[in-house]
């Protein structure tokens, strides 16, 4: 299979890539016919060829590992196959019905008995998992696209998948980001009405908000687009779907931040909407993107143009899908361009990348959102002409600086280029 192509391309609505959310469908269809080309049926479960390396699971990992890597594939998967199904519930790919196959695969996850049934912390050693994660992700979806999948089991499956998805959901976790994936899950059962320990919920959630430092960034371990893609993207979708009715003050400060961030995330694009290689988990991307849909679900309009947004996440996700080295395996490659093992770590997985779709959320807005009827811009950028724009973030440490000669931008960490001296900066 070739690489993507923008096919039937919208220059009128779209003048610089041609997408619409037309094209946003066809590119989650193409991504997952992919993938499926390792699904057999709609009995086989998500199992992606291993990369050698550090990679997991290698040979003679424990079982845990397995089903690991395989709740990984089918969460992962479903950031692009959710919005999928809430657009057209009758959706297949490659002669399998979307919806019917992750209603089994997830049932089959979470109920004990079956081969790709998923273990229960208490029959592990006292650590945490990558279970944790991809809960986390799972529920997120699951919160902002209700009609997907939950409302087809019936209630006897509900309460047998409960048990699994409770146990995670307060399982231990870590002093970072992860305290998110423990909220996401706990806030789902709460809102679908089973019972949950609030004081954890409250705790994880006053723990996240304290680690907010300004400017919109929140301090995990590093600053990285981690600040953007889970304290941002993933809260925003807690605020409007639980916080805002369970937790308004929690949800006003997130609010906050949010709103914040907005002034100054498109300098961390290229002109055409390319990503830098910056920081760790480089696989993941573009879901950096994702902060562009969450723009246009803060409760107020934001100051981000829509044409500029759409324009600036397209862009990200045509800088790979294009490009054939970009797969392997079908499946995103466990590098940047091509496959490179100095750029994964030891808790990524064949299925990682695909939380680089992350921007599919898009799919979520109404058809009438700015989001997909703006006309597509380049922004600060139609202005600049052959001069550098710089946009100083005092809190995370970071200049970026955007080249109006090339069309590259930069992300300079401050302790490599000092505060003074520095002339007419944009803050």
């Amino acid at each position: 299979m070739s690489a993507f192509e923008v096919k039937n391309p919208d220059f009128a609505l779209s003048p610089m890539t041609g997408m619409s959310r037309a094209h946003y469908i066809e590119l989650a269809k193409y991504l997952l016919d992919r993938a499926f080309s390792h699904v057999s049926s709609i009995e086989s479960p998500m199992v992606f060829p291993a990369v050698p390396g550090k990679t997991y699971p290698q040979p003679g990992s424990p079982d845990w590992r397995y089903r690991s890597a395989e709740f990984e594939a089918l969460e992962r998967t479903f950031t692009l196959a959710g919005p999928l199904i809430h657009i057209d519930s009758e959706t297949t790919i490659r002669g399998i019905h979307l919806k019917d196959y992750y209603r089994l695969q997830f049932y089959r996850a979470f109920t004990p008995g079956y081969a790709n049934s998923l273990p229960l912390p208490e029959d592990l050693q006292d650590s945490n998992y990558q279970f944790t994660c991809e809960f986390g992700g799972l529920f997120k979806t699951l919160l902002l696209l209700p009609d997907t999948i939950w409302p087809c089991f019936s209630e006897q499956q509900k309460k047998e998948m409960v048990v699994t998805i409770s146990k995670w959901a307060h399982h231990r976790t870590t002093q970072n980001n992860w305290r998110i994936f423990n909220i996401m899950a706990l806030s789902f059962l709460k809102k679908n009405g089973y019972a949950i320990d609030d004081e954890l919920l409250k705790s994880h959630l006053l723990w996240v908000v304290s680690y907010h430092s300004g400017d919109g960034w929140y301090l995990e371990q590093t600053y990285n687009y981690y600040s953007i893609s889970l304290f941002i993207v993933y809260t925003t979708i807690w605020n409007r779907t639980f916080g805002d009715e369970y937790y308004p003050e929690i949800a006003e400060i997130i609010e906050t931040s949010a709103i914040k961030l907005m002034e100054s995330v498109t300098s961390f694009f290229a002109r055409d909407g390319y990503i830098n290689m910056w920081s760790r988990s480089i696989c993941y991307r573009t879901w950096v993107s994702g902060a562009f849909p969450v723009a246009f679900m803060l409760r107020e309009a934001t100051s981000l143009d829509a044409g500029w947004a759409r324009r600036l996440c397209s862009g990200s996700l045509l800088q790979f899908v294009t490009r054939e080295e970009f797969f392997h395996n079908d499946v995103p490659c466990l590098g940047f361009y091509g496959p490179k093992e100095y750029m994964v770590q030891n808790y990524s997985c064949a299925a990682s990348p695909f939380l680089m779709f992350l921007p599919f959320i898009c799919l979520a807005l109404p058809e009438d959102s700015p989001f997909w009827t703006a006309v597509e811009n380049d922004g600060m950028w139609e202005k600049l002409g052959t001069a550098s724009n710089k946009v100083l973030l005092e809190n995370p440490g970071l200049l970026l600086v955007n080249h109006g000669k090339t069309g590259a931008s930069e992300i300079i960490p401050l302790k490599a280029f000092p505060i003074e001296g520095m002339g007419d900066i944009k803050t």
